[in-house]
């Protein structure tokens, strides 16, 4: 892991900054779907007891982050093709919501923010680093959240996020797919600036649509869901006979 994955021992809660910091390594891919997250080396690299290590997969687990594999342990969430479709499907809904709640709810200075948080998308090139993509989207959609004055919304659609993070990644790195989604999201703005509700929610769920068949695309070889091993990416591998660390 290439992230700084210290511990500060005057912040609150250790299990927290454990939290925080697998789920970033996870969500840029620093750990790979099915990577075995071993408690005994987690509590080593962290420095710390094996109670918040044990707290904190618990829960990268209710988030959907982790899973918890028999005679494997804790292991980084695999997810099959029929996952992935699914996924992007209620992330449609979600954002769909999202998009007409804002138009409906915003008030006119959150209107200005989101106008002010899409130019940097609008001024995304080919060639810009994923990282830049995806950090200027996701300041996007946090304008578009906090606008939609929904918790419920907010905090389902940014754990949805975390779960299909690398598979974003797929999809904006599709030649192509850059112009595509400044033209999306430029329908979004318009739609939320205009308050138009409905037209707000198609075109989100059509960003989310179009973003799904760019992602799957780009993985043509992920399990699908009655494939052998679709959950156990060693399951083919007799060398691997891990157990579980106590």
């Amino acid at each position: 892991m290439t992230t700084d994955i210290r511990i500060r021992r005057e912040q609150a809660s250790i299990s927290g900054q454990i939290v925080e910091i697998l789920r970033r390594v996870i969500i840029a891919g620093e750990l790979e779907p099915g990577t075995r997250l071993v408690e005994r080396d987690l509590c080593e690299r962290f420095a710390v007891s094996r109670g918040p290590v044990r707290e904190a997969l618990r829960q990268l687990s209710a988030e959907g982050l982790v899973r918890h594999e028999a005679h494997r342990g804790p292991t980084v969430e695999r997810v099959t093709e029929q996952d992935v479709r699914d996924l992007y499907r209620v992330r449609g809904c979600l954002e769909g919501l999202a998009g007409e709640t804002f138009a409906l709810r915003a008030s006119d200075e959150e209107l200005e923010q989101l106008r002010g948080a899409a130019a940097p998308v609008f001024s995304l090139e080919e060639g810009d680093p994923i990282e830049r993509l995806i950090a200027v989207k996701n300041a996007f959609y946090a304008a578009l959240l906090e606008g939609s004055h929904s918790p419920v919304i907010s905090d389902s659609l940014t754990r949805l996020n975390n779960r299909i993070s690398q598979y974003r990644r797929l999809s904006l790195s599709r030649p192509g797919r850059l112009a595509e989604t400044k033209a999306e999201m430029r329908e979004v703005v318009e739609a939320c600036l205009a308050r138009d509700a409905a037209r707000a929610r198609r075109a989100c769920e059509d960003h989310v649509a179009r973003a799904a068949e760019a992602a799957l695309a780009q993985v043509p070889n992920l399990p699908r869901a009655n494939q052998p091993g679709a959950n156990h990416p060693n399951a083919n591998d007799p060398t691997d006979r891990s157990e579980t660390d106590a």
